[in-house]
Order: structure tokens, then sequence, then C-alpha cells
């Protein structure tokens, strides 16, 4: 090996020196390695590149499960010394010739900040402050070998790296030059980290654009604050919305604001400040190493300026944009329901936490309480439905239908009545799932049902609101009003619809919410088919709460009941979630009495059924022609204009059958032996 340093044995036996006073022979092989660099960074006056080559062979040479070992003992010291961190949660990040571990629980207790790291050198410990530079306690704290031998064996190894390269410079007596222009001025720095074996995370993406990050420029900066928030901050570039996830799901309210604020935390900054810090106590201080340290100073300054951070948010937009670019179109469309405490899923019937994967921004405000049928709560709630609905078929199908509601399953295109007298409970029920959905709860003025379809290009914000709905209730229409078939079709076929919001764009989207209306009279439909009555469900409550009850349908008033029923309202979603696990098993079978209040509904707002039993007779003469404008007359002039297909299909349904015919030789278009009275 000798033969190779012929050219310059002074450089060889300088290191050979340094290898021979602090090292093994183990260790001398892996430094041999070294050697051919080492004597071309010392024939070159290059000492950072000298030293960093020896450094790399010989932190090598801990092993990585002596160094896992290590780590494990360290946490186990903090923790000694620290009780209300949480174990998983250190992470010891080896420097040249030490081991640093961020707090999380402990501010610093000089400026109060969350800036503290507990570094292990040597044999001994103490606690930094990354902020304000303070230390604690006063002096570093031995650590006992015999209880902590592989962080002792680790520490002493990282320290003897340090004294190689000291010895190999004394030896040496090896200088760094100062590099000027013709003008006698320093050239401009520009620093390059790639190469200084900074390991500040474990996550090797976050630390490699940590790394580049250390340039100081928008781009470098932004790219690695956007990877260390991805799961915590969102933005889309089309609408610059932008978002945070706390809890369980994301929240829109001044995100941006958030985000710029988190990037001066102490918790983003003390990756900055152990970089500088690891430049300024660097063991062998080069020029290059302070002027490092010195840049490095200063951009943590710079992260400090909340005008400087405004830069970084404004370059974040769109990486973030491409992290989730279908975030807003996925937008609380899966179907999960988001609690204080965690995540239902509807398709697996499981809760869990949430996940910043999963683009929603709708949260319940209360914790999920699972149904206990021996809760109290949920007896009285039980007992209450008992007496809203006493028939238990009706009673189930309607728990069923709420249940149902939580979701985002359409798939039955029903549109739901709740019919009854004044004071029946259908109000308390509803003011139960108000309290329960929340923001998924949506009271729409009966206009909506009974107004004639506006143009698709006005806006519409009761419309708009359907799109996160999942429970929409239209209340008490008054009974000379007309409910729209073709809008409650609209609702419930799972068709497009296109609509807009004041001063916004135009939107596409398929309602997915189940519709409620809720009257004390049923006024009458604009049409009475096949396609409209399919939809059509009527629940009738039947008893009536009065204070001196003497019927059989009425029930005493409770005065408290509001009170209890506001102490009983978080359990009520456990018991839906309850049946809606009976309907996935069981389906919707309508009740017998479900179906005959839908039938008297239907013959009651039946205009051509009245019509043929009041305007039309059989005539005598079995030849007897009615022709069809006649009929389409009378019919016009006690009910309104139909259209003619639809009038004849409906004639036909009560036995009045059009024909396109003759008779004797003479043609007709009417109906045979049928008369107007």
């Amino acid at each position: 090996m000798k033969s190779l340093f012929a050219r310059d044995i002074s450089s060889y036996l300088a290191v050979q020196k340094a290898i021979d006073i602090v090292w093994a022979k183990e260790s001398r092989r892996l430094l041999e390695r070294a050697l051919p660099q080492v004597h071309a960074a010392i024939a070159m006056h290059d000492v950072d590149l000298m030293s960093n080559t020896l450094i790399s062979s010989l932190i090598d040479k801990v092993a990585d499960d002596l160094m896992e070992e290590a780590k494990k003992e360290c946490r186990g010291n903090i923790m000694k010394n620290f009780h209300r961190e949480e174990e998983k949660a250190l992470i010891p990040m080896q420097d040249l010739d030490s081991l640093t571990t961020q707090l999380h629980q402990h501010p610093c207790p000089m400026c109060d900040k969350r800036a503290l790291s507990v570094e292990h050198r040597g044999a001994s410990w103490i606690a930094k402050c990354t902020s304000c530079d303070a230390v604690w306690p006063d002096a570093p704290v031995s650590l006992p070998a015999e209880r902590y031998p592989k962080l002792t064996q680790v520490l002493n190894q990282l320290n003897l790296t340090i004294n190689v390269v000291n010895n190999v410079n004394n030896v040496n007596n090896v200088t760094t030059v100062n590099n000027y222009n013709g003008t006698g001025s320093a050239l401009e720095y520009h620093a390059d980290f790639s190469h200084d074996g900074l390991c500040i995370f474990e996550d090797d993406e976050e630390n490699r654009l940590f790394v580049g990050s250390l340039q100081g420029t928008d781009m470098r900066l932004s790219q690695y604050a956007v990877y260390h928030f991805r799961n915590r901050f969102h933005c889309s570039k089309t609408s610059k919305r932008w978002f945070e996830f706390r809890g369980h799901c994301w929240h829109e309210d001044d995100a941006d604001v958030t985000y710029k604020e988190a990037l001066g935390e102490a918790s983003f900054l003390q990756g900055f400040y152990r970089a500088a810090s690891h430049f300024e106590n660097h063991p062998i201080q080069t020029d290059e190493v302070k002027r490092k340290a010195k840049a490095l100073r200063k951009l943590c300054v710079c992260l400090e300026d909340g005008k400087f951070r405004e830069r970084i948010v404004t370059d974040s937009i769109a990486k973030f944009d491409r992290l989730r670019p279908n975030f807003e179109k996925r937008c609380n469309g899966d179907n999960i329901m988001v609690f204080t405490d965690g995540v239902f899923n509807f398709d697996t019937m499981s809760f869990g936490p949430g996940s910043p994967d999963i683009p929603v921004t709708m949260c319940v405000e209360q914790p999920f309480i699972p149904f206990d049928p021996d809760n109290e709560h949920v007896r009285f709630l039980l007992h209450f439905l008992e007496d809203i609905l006493p028939d238990p078929g009706v009673r189930t199908y309607t728990l069923k239908v709420l249940g149902l509601s939580l979701t985002l399953d359409t798939s039955q295109q029903y549109f739901f009545v709740w019919t009854g007298s004044g004071g029946n409970g259908k109000g308390r029920l509803l003011g139960l799932m108000e309290k329960c959905l929340g923001v998924y709860y949506q009271s729409i003025g009966p206009t909506f049902l009974t107004s004639k379809r506006e143009d698709v290009n006005q806006a519409n914000e009761a419309l708009m609101s359907l799109r996160t709905t999942r429970l929409a209730v239209f209340q008490e229409p008054e009974s000379t009003d007309t409910l729209q078939a073709g809008i409650i079709k609209s609702l419930t076929g799972e068709d497009t619809i296109s609509t807009r919001e004041n001063y916004g764009h135009q939107v596409k989207f398929t309602p997915r919410n189940k519709s409620l209306l809720v009257c004390n009279e049923i006024p009458n439909v604009s049409e009475s088919t096949l396609a409209f009555w399919r939809r059509f469900r009527v629940t009738h409550f039947p008893n009536s709460f009065v204070e001196n009850p003497v019927q059989p349908h009425e029930r005493k008033i409770d005065y408290q009941l509001t009170k209890k029923l506001d102490e009983a309202a978080p359990y009520f979603i456990g018991i839906l979630i309850n049946y809606l696990a009976k309907y996935k098993s069981e389906g919707l079978p309508v009740p017998t009495a479900v179906a005959t209040a839908t039938d008297k509904y239907k013959d009651s707002v039946d205009k051509v059924k009245e019509f043929v039993e009041e305007h039309m007779s059989r005539s005598e003469n079995e030849k007897h022609v009615l022709e069809w404008k006649d009929v389409a007359s009378a019919f016009a002039k006690h009910y309104g204009k139909m259209k003619r297909d639809t009038l004849r299909a409906e004639l036909a349904k009560h036995g009045v059958n059009y024909a396109n015919t003759s008779v004797d030789g003479d043609k007709f278009k009417g109906f045979l032996g049928w008369a107007l009275t």
C-alpha cells in the first residue's frame, strides 16, 4: 500500500500516524480504504474534502444494529428524565459525534417554546433550546455505562471519529485558503450542503428536500414545506381554496393564514436551527464551515419574517395541488360520516380514524356512540318512537329510512312524505335528525317543490345546497299549492342537475340526498303517472299529544320532552346505524299502513279519476261516440290542461279507452259508448 503514496510519503505518514494514535486494527482497515481520496485532498490543500472523507469512512463503521440499540437506549434515557414525552415520537438523529433528539411535550424553561432537544455526546447528555440557545441543566449529566452500554459504545466511536480528523489536521498543519477576486472583495458565496452528510429526518425524501431547502430559494423552501406539511395542508390551484387537516377531516377556515404561521412554528424551524448549530459547533472550523453556519443562521432569521414566509405560501399553491389534483372534485364524495373522534364508513360499517387522503370537509359535532340497547338514553328514545309511531312495521320502516339518510345510498329512489295533524311528534323527530346530522341536514322552503323549474342558468342557492346534503326536508307547503312532479322525479331519479350559486360558476352534480316532505295536508300534484307514484311513499303519524287525552290516538303531553330529547340526541345516530344494518340485511319492504296511506293520497289527488266519476258516464247507446275534443275541453274546464298523451293514458286506467277507428263506416277519434254528464 505504501507504494501507492510514494509521491508524497509525508502525507501518507501523517494520516497513518493519526490512525495509529486513536484506532485499532479493525478500524484502520476502514480508514486505509479511504486513504487515496484523503491523499488527493491533502495534495489539493482541500481540508474540507479530506475531513468529510475521513468522517464518512469512520461513521460507516457503526453497524446498523448497534446504532438501533443505541437509539433505543437513548429514548429510554430521555423518558427517564422527561416523563411527558411519548417514546414512539422520539427520533434520535445522528450528528457528527452525537445523537440529537427533538422533544415534543416539554417547552424550553427560558423562552417557553417547544424547541428543546436532548443532545447525547461522549458519555453525557444535556438539553438545548434551538430557539434561544439556552441549555439545561447547567452542566452535562453523565451516562452510567453499565445502564446504557450500547449508547455509550456508539458515542465513544463517534467521538473517536472527530479525534482522527483533528489529529490528521494537526500532523499536517493543513490550513484553508480564502479566495478573492481581483478587486479584493469576497466572491458571492453559494453553499452546497448536499455532501455534508446532514441527517435531520429519518424519512429519506424529507431529508433530501430539507437539505435542498438550505439554499434558501422560494422554490426549494416551498418544495420542502409542502412535503413536510403534506398531511396537514392543501390548496386547490384553480379556486385558491386552502384547507387544513385537523381532527379527522379537512377544514377551510383561514387555512392559508395557518399555513403561513406553521412555517414559523418552532417544530418546523427546529431542523434549520439544528443545521445551523451543526456547523456553528463543528469541531473543525474551516472557512467553508463558518460560511455555511452564517448562511444558515441568516436563513433562520428570514424564516421568522412574515413577508418572507408569504412568498413560500404563494409558491406552495401549485405544489400542494399536484399532490392531490382531484381534491375538490372528490370532496365529500365518500360514503362516510366524520365525528369528533373518528370516521364511520357506511360501506364497511366500521369506525376508525380519519385520513388526509380522504377529501372530506364536513363533520358532525359529536363523538360516535355505538348502539347500546341497555343505555337509559337509548331506551328513552325507543320509547319516544313507540309513542309517535305505534305500528311496529311503520316504526321499523321509518328508522330504516332515517338510517339510510345518513349515507350516500340513493338506490331506493323514493320521495318520502310524513303527514298527520299538528302535535303528533313529526317536528320532534326532525329536531333529533337535525341535531344528529348537523351540516348534513338541510331545511328547504316548500316553494322549491311547488314552483315551476327555473332556467338552469339562474342562480339557485337551495339547489346548490343539495350537493352536500344527506337529508333534505321540505316543510309545510300550502294546501292550495301543487307539487311539481318533474322536480320530485329529478330529485329521486339520480339525474344530473345543472345549477350555480350566486356569482358562481355553473356546476353539474347528481343529488345523493334523501328527500322528505313534512306537512299536515299533502297538496295536489301536477301529474298522476306511474313514474311519479312509484317514487311516492306516505307515512301517517296517527297520534296527538294533548293536555287531557280522551281519544285512543291521544297521548299525554310531556312539557320536559324537549330537554330530554336534547340530552339523548347524541345516542340517536347509534340507533339509526343499527337500523341501517337491518336495512342492509332485510331490505326496505313497504308496510301495509304506508302502502294504504300512499294509495289514499293517490286517490285524493287523482284528477282524472274524479273527472270520470263526476263528469262522465256510460251511454245507453253502445255505439254513441264521444269525441276527443269534447272530453279534452271538459277536463280543461274543471281541472286545467293536461298533455294529450298523458290524459289519454290516465283515462285508460279508469276504463275510458281512446280509439281512432270507425263505426258503421264512419271514422271517429274519441270514446265509444261514453257520454259527458
